[in-house]
């Protein structure tokens, strides 16, 4: 690794070394937790030099099932059946959606739209992601 690779690849290599999924490995430099919002940033700019000691933990399963419903109305609905951390900052859901078609078909899922909401101290608006 040099001083410019990113977050990404350090991630990895502490995958690798110490034999759990990337999605487990959470790493700090001093009292600093580093995040996933920091995987596309530097080694360099996140202040990790050569000398420098990193903490290495294994983070809880990255995994949450039955999230709830989202209704439309009482026709149709979606039930989030899981959402689980596959990669660094990617996500799998299984959704399911019910409808009587008494509006018509259900939309194309390619239509769809996921949102990211910004973390609770973020100053940023919410994001179309998919």
């Amino acid at each position: 690794l040099t001083s410019q690779s990113r977050l990404t690849a350090l991630l990895r290599r502490s995958s690798e070394a110490f034999h759990f999924p990337i999605t487990h490995v959470e790493l700090s430099l001093g009292q600093k937790a580093l995040s996933v919002r920091d995987v596309r940033q530097s080694l360099e700019t996140l202040g990790i030099t050569a000398g420098s000691e990193l903490g290495v933990s294994r983070r809880p399963f990255p995994r949450l099932e039955n999230l709830g419903s989202s209704v439309y109305n009482q026709n149709y609905h979606c039930e989030v059946l899981r959402v689980e951390e596959v990669d660094v900052g990617t996500v799998e859901l299984d959704i399911a959606v019910f409808g009587n078609m008494s509006a018509g078909k259900l939309q194309d899922p390619k239509r769809s739209k996921l949102y990211r909401q910004p973390l609770r101290d973020a100053d940023e608006a919410p994001s179309t992601i998919w």
